[in-house]
């Protein structure tokens, strides 16, 4: 069964698919353990098992977290320090490469598809059968 789609970063949604499966894990195997057994309390066992395994799964997924953020704030700072170094003459420079590069985009595609259509039809006629001999 497909899992939904989640919105966030690429780490976050790792780390819910995996929290999905482990859930998932470890129900089987709790269903699999449970027996009727009451003096060797392995319901009890089993449950204290479960929750040790969340609680590695949620150090690990703290750290991955923590690491993240710094990643990001260590980009934050960077690039205010390359922005400060910019004067409006330079923002203005990128602006406008930024433009151009959009507009050869959208060209490209636009010449593309308009050669799509101009290939269809061609190609209907040169499929046409031979002449008998």
């Amino acid at each position: 069964m497909a899992e939904p789609p989640v919105v966030g970063s690429g780490l976050k949604q790792k780390l819910l698919g995996k929290r999905q499966r482990k859930e998932k894990e470890v129900e089987e195997s709790c269903a699999s353990k449970v027996t009727v057994d009451v003096g060797s309390h392995t319901l009890i066992d089993t449950k204290i098992h479960t929750l040790k395994q969340q609680r590695q799964e949620l150090k690990v997924a703290k750290a991955a977290a923590a690491h993240e953020l710094k990643n990001m704030q260590r980009k934050r700072t960077r690039l205010k320090k390359k922005a400060s170094q910019l004067n409006n003459n330079d923002l203005m420079e990128v602006f406008l490469m930024r433009q151009a590069e959009e507009k050869a985009k959208k060209a490209k595609v636009a010449a593309s598809s308009s050669k799509e259509k101009v290939d269809s039809p061609a190609e209907e006629g040169s499929h046409s059968e031979e002449p008998p001999e």
